[in-house]
């Protein structure tokens, strides 16, 4: 018999609690499956191990829903929309300064605008490889297909880039021009 405190028993509760958290659920319901384990291990004085199995096996037979975590795609969204209207703003910023206009105040727009347009594909990019490996870890775990991620992952990821190459090719046409 094992009673809740003992080594075997922290290990396996440690072991339970590790599964539920790559499954992604909810600290709270962590802690709510962890009493509701304690509670009977205390009544029944079994081992965690013989009363619930592995602990793996366990956390899957709970069926507990992953966390939604809405604001992760939120920044992808604003990561979007950030490079798309700094592609724009330095498309129109690198255009006059191409055609002539030489003034400090479009040169500095066109740096600006390319510094952002940078910046924002990064993290665009780096948000959607998480919401990719979010995307696995939930099909590992729940054996459900990630769906379309799993066959265009590499195309999601490398998509945001599209910005910068277009604006490197805008001003390479351009200084040819020129």
């Amino acid at each position: 018999m094992t009673h809740v405190g003992h080594a075997n028993h922290r290990r396996w509760t440690e072991e339970f609690s590790h599964e539920l958290r790559l499954r992604q659920v909810s600290g709270e319901e962590i802690n709510e499956a962890i009493s509701t384990v304690d509670e009977h291990l205390n009544d029944s004085k079994q081992s965690a191990s013989d009363a619930f199995g592995n602990p793996r096996d366990y956390a899957a037979s709970l069926g507990l829903s992953p966390t939604d975590d809405g604001s992760s795609r939120g920044r992808v969204l604003i990561a979007a929309v950030v490079a798309t209207l700094s592609f724009l703003a330095f498309g129109l910023s690198v255009s006059r300064w191409i055609s002539g206009e030489g003034s400090s105040a479009a040169i500095i727009c066109t740096l600006g605008a390319g510094g952002l347009m940078l910046a924002a594909s990064a993290l665009l990019t780096l948000g959607i490889a998480r919401q990719v490996v979010e995307a696995t870890v939930r099909e590992r775990f729940t054996g459900a297909s990630a769906g379309l991620w799993s066959r265009y992952a590499p195309a999601a990821i490398a998509l945001p880039w599209v910005f910068p190459i277009f604006a490197a090719v805008f001003v390479a046409v351009g200084v040819l021009r020129a």
